[in-house]
């Protein structure tokens, strides 16, 4: 199915779609650790924009080195206020402060969230 490890990170809207809605009863935090422990790190990453886990989502992105996912992640949350700290932690990252972005957006940032990180954990209820 969608959502694996090859091809670029950009999932396609109805791929996000269908997992939402299609998929009622699949717990999104376990599929996030599946794609973890079997290392697809695209695939978390889709995962995570699908829980709305947005700075999450928006680290997987850059630590794949996709920009271009990076900024559909900035665009994708609802939250006028969520959007502007996307789009800060995402400016820090291009202009090489990406150390420096994990502080002060709330401790999103660090961890690696496609590469195992903190994020199946307790950030799964944090809403931006």
């Amino acid at each position: 199915a969608g959502g694996g490890g090859g091809g670029g990170f950009a999932p396609d809207p109805h791929l996000i779609n269908n997992y939402k809605n299609a998929n009622p009863h699949i717990d999104g935090r376990y599929a996030l650790r599946v794609c973890q422990t079997l290392r697809l790190p695209r695939a978390a990453a889709t995962v995570l924009r699908a829980l709305r886990l947005w700075p999450n989502a928006l680290h997987a992105a850059l630590a794949l080195g996709d920009l271009q996912a990076a900024k559909e992640v900035a665009r994708s949350a609802e939250d006028k206020d969520a959007r502007a700290r996307l789009w800060v932690l995402l400016a820090r990252h291009v202009l090489g402060g990406a150390a420096a972005g994990g502080a002060a957006d709330g401790g999103a940032g660090g961890g690696g969230a496609a590469g195992g990180g903190a994020a199946a954990g307790g950030r799964a209820g944090t809403s931006m």
